[in-house]
């Protein structure tokens, strides 16, 4: 959540916005979305179903779908929804087309830091 606060911050738009132009286009990504609201009908459409299994937390929601959940609550730190064709697309586009970062930064993600 702090980081998408951030990026907000810095780029003065909306995440949406912003995880589109720098990120989903240039990846070439046409079934990702990132939504701080319910999603609408369309993109439910295209969501897998699945089922709620936190007893401890959500007792009363064990076993109920959770296609009509809400992810504003996780915003930045998880309100991305994409299918597994768009995941493929983006590991290609992050590691070997390098549609998403320069060299540098490239280099700095593939080097192994350990202190």
């Amino acid at each position: 959540l702090l980081a998408g606060m951030i990026i907000k911050s810095l780029t003065k738009e909306e995440l949406a916005n912003t995880f589109n132009k720098r990120l989903f286009v240039p990846a070439g990504l046409s079934n990702t979305f990132y939504t701080e609201q319910r999603v609408n009908d369309y993109i439910k459409s295209h969501l897998m179903h699945g089922y709620s299994y936190d007893p401890y937390n959500f007792p009363l929601q064990v076993g109920k779908e959770i296609i009509n959940d809400n992810y504003s609550s996780v915003g930045a730190s998880g309100a991305i929804l994409s299918t597994t064709e768009d995941l493929n697309k983006w590991v290609q586009a992050l590691f070997i087309g390098n549609n998403i970062l320069d060299e540098t930064q490239k280099s700095r993600l593939m080097s192994l830091v350990s202190e």
